[in-house]
């Protein structure tokens, strides 16, 4: 079986298709821009890494081991292509931004054809043109749900606005989600295989109605070492990391609320991650109480530079409404860390073995759970290297041969097309 894969960005930094490539399975890679595209590799022969050009950090970052550039398509690859893309959207709200991109892309892998393949792997929100146009052929389509259903997401923040108005930035607020949904449930529709993250990910597909029937749990797993820590010689501060955008779906007014009931200078929490709330109002309702608990709003973070945030922590904390299996998670298992998190995170997380899971919108449980892991460094430290111990068994390999395994198994029984396929090459 050959699978062409169709994706926006260096998602799982191009896991899906190594995984592929590596099971002898991968009919090409379509992608809007990475450093295959000549003119980009010739670039890197004149540019240092540290160019101060804007974007070029990030544009390194598209590199994709394990597949061979001749399987690369870069459909946006020109730097025409990547102005009219950027022009296209930068006028529209967050959602209509997203739709307008994904179909753009969607009808640019249509034109090029799906070459001899025989299914389109696709993720959610950029798939229905795609799988419209393999369903006319006789392909078939798997579909990568990367977190919960959009509409399970959105009801959670809706919920969320109510309870805490005027936390979110307008710029967040200022569109419709309905055309995103309307084509993750056309999605689903024509999907033939749905791989989800985490079991989060398919009890929520099934309380939406999706076909539990088509859905199969790929656990995503972590690409870099495992770390062992030594005892913190002092422990006069607890060192809590939550890492991730700063927005109302990760459950920041809940930790918030927790670090008021912690009210101790021993507890300093800190936020790793772009900005998508309002700071003054964050500071108004949570931060001008009398609390002693110091909390800190580091920015964004580069990827290269996380090492450094999960050393110098105690513990990472993730408090997410949604997610689909949150990567910070397993990164901060690998480098030893006890994880407090909710099941909707989608994690590993063992339950008073790797760290504490606690209830969604739970400041008391939150707090309760710092509180225990704060009691002795000798447990802490324990419990982080019991992180550390499960996170070696979750390697971006175990994850490859399971997601190829998956689609084998799925389609093994099914006749796959030997006809009717377009005649064009991958190129």
């Amino acid at each position: 079986m050959q699978v062409l894969v169709t994706q926006i960005g260096a998602r799982r930094h191009y896991a899906v298709p190594a995984a592929l490539q590596h099971a002898g399975m991968l009919a090409g890679l379509y992608t809007d821009i990475s450093m295959a595209a000549p003119w980009l590799r010739a670039l890197s022969k004149v540019f240092k890494p540290d160019m101060p050009v804007p974007g070029w950090k990030s544009l390194q970052g598209r590199t994709h081991p394990g597949v061979p550039d001749d399987k690369v398509t870069c459909l946006w690859s020109s730097p025409w292509a990547m102005w009219k893309n950027r022009k296209r959207s930068q006028h529209l709200g967050q959602y209509a931004r997203w739709v307008a991109q994904n179909e753009a892309f969607g009808r640019d892998v249509v034109r090029r054809g799906f070459g001899k393949a025989d299914a389109v792997y696709a993720f959610n929100g950029a798939a229905v043109e795609i799988f419209e146009a393999a369903k006319a052929k006789g392909l078939k389509c798997i579909l990568d749900m990367t977190i919960a259903p959009l509409e399970v997401v959105e009801q959670l923040l809706s919920d969320e606005r109510q309870r805490f108005p005027n936390l979110e930035l307008a710029e967040h607020t200022s569109d419709s989600p309905d055309e995103l949904i309307s084509r993750e449930r056309r999605e689903w529709e024509l999907a033939d295989l749905i791989l989800c993250g985490s079991e989060y990910v398919a009890d929520s597909l099934a309380e939406v109605g999706v076909d539990p029937s088509k859905c199969r749990v790929a656990r995503w797993g972590y690409s870099g070492p495992t770390v062992a820590r030594a005892p913190t010689a002092n422990s006069s501060q607890i060192r809590i990391l939550i890492a991730g955008t700063v927005e109302l779906r990760k459950g920041v007014p809940y930790v918030l609320q927790a670090a008021e009931l912690l009210d101790d200078p021993r507890f300093h929490l800190r936020f790793v991650g772009p900005n998508r709330l309002n700071m003054t109002a964050i500071k108004g309702q949570f931060l001008n109480s009398q609390s002693r608990c110091p909390v800190e709003f580091a920015g964004p973070v580069p990827r290269s530079e996380m090492t450094q945030e999960y050393q110098s922590a105690d513990i990472l904390l993730h408090a997410s409404l949604a997610e689909g299996s949150a990567n910070v998670c397993y990164e901060a298992m690998a480098h030893g860390l006890p994880v407090i998190a909710t099941p909707n995170a989608g994690s590993t997380v063992k339950d008073g073995f790797t760290g504490f899971l606690i209830p969604v919108r739970d400041p008391e449980a939150i707090a309760q759970a710092i509180s225990r892991l704060s009691d002795s460094e000798e447990f802490r430290h324990s419990m982080g290297e019991a992180a550390r111990q499960v996170a070696s068994g979750l390697t971006l390999q175990q994850y490859q041969l399971q997601l190829a395994q998956t689609i084998r198994e799925t389609f093994s029984e099914i006749d796959l097309p030997t006809t009717g396929r377009q005649s064009s090459t991958l190129t």
